[in-house]
């Protein structure tokens, strides 16, 4: 629809977005939700639909929060991750400050 970062008010819409991971082999799942703000001068696109979303390139948002929903499983028809894979791991450039 449009490149960039997608953010919602609504924590609803943020937690439906979040997969869901069995990240112990327990039949457990878990979602990761991250708690932003956004300069709402360098906003690309807004819609209602789907939630409601805001759309930002990645250099107006900041991260002040992680929300951690335990026991929260997929819902029928939703997307999950039944595993970890290390391999996928983000691991920052080092850099000089």
């Amino acid at each position: 629809w449009e490149p960039g970062v997608y953010v919602s008010p609504k924590f609803e819409t943020a937690r439906e977005y979040a997969r869901a991971h069995d990240l112990f082999h327990d039949g457990n799942y878990y979602r990761c939700v991250l708690k932003v703000v956004y300069d709402p001068d360098q906003v690309k696109k807004e819609r209602e639909r789907g939630g409601g979303q805001v759309v930002v390139p990645s250099c107006a948002v900041a991260i002040i929060g992680v929300i951690f929903c335990a026991d929260d499983p997929p819902r029928k028809g939703e997307e999950r991750f039944e595993n970890w894979n290390d391999d996928l791991e983000v691991i920052p450039a080092k850099e000089e400050f």
